[in-house]
This record gives structure tokens, sequence and C-alpha cells, in this order.
């Protein structure tokens, strides 16, 4: 039976703290499955933050007038 490596990856974006965990038999695939983790994390932040922004300023009253905010 294979010993199995695990590897756990912190990083910080924008203030905020982003981590990733992975195991496998193999610890360098542990350690990019475990960053890439933490990449994909960061891109749905980005991504969830640009949504919040975005349809914020379209319920903007000031940026539309005459349409009532949603």
């Amino acid at each position: 039976e294979d010993a199995l490596g695990e590897a756990h990856v912190e990083a910080e974006l924008n203030g905020k703290n982003l981590s990733g965990r992975a195991v496998s038999t193999d610890i360098v695939e542990a350690s990019a499955l475990a960053i890439l983790q933490v990449i994909n994390r960061a891109a749905l932040r980005e991504k969830y933050d640009l949504d919040r922004i975005h349809s914020t300023a379209a319920d903007d009253p000031a940026r539309h007038p005459g349409r009532q905010p949603s």
C-alpha cells in the first residue's frame, strides 16, 4: 500500500485568506492540486465580487432615472 502525502496551501487575496488542501500518493501532485484549489477559489471570489458590484450598480436609481429599483 502506497503512502499518502497531504499538501495544504494558504494565500491572501485582497486581504482575505484562501486555503486549499489535497491528498495524493505523489506529493508534487498533491501540492499542484492544492494550489489549483486556491486558484479556483480566488477566481470564484473575484467573479462573485464582480457580479455583486454589477448587480448593485444596476439597481442604483441614480444610474437609471425614472426606473424603479428591483
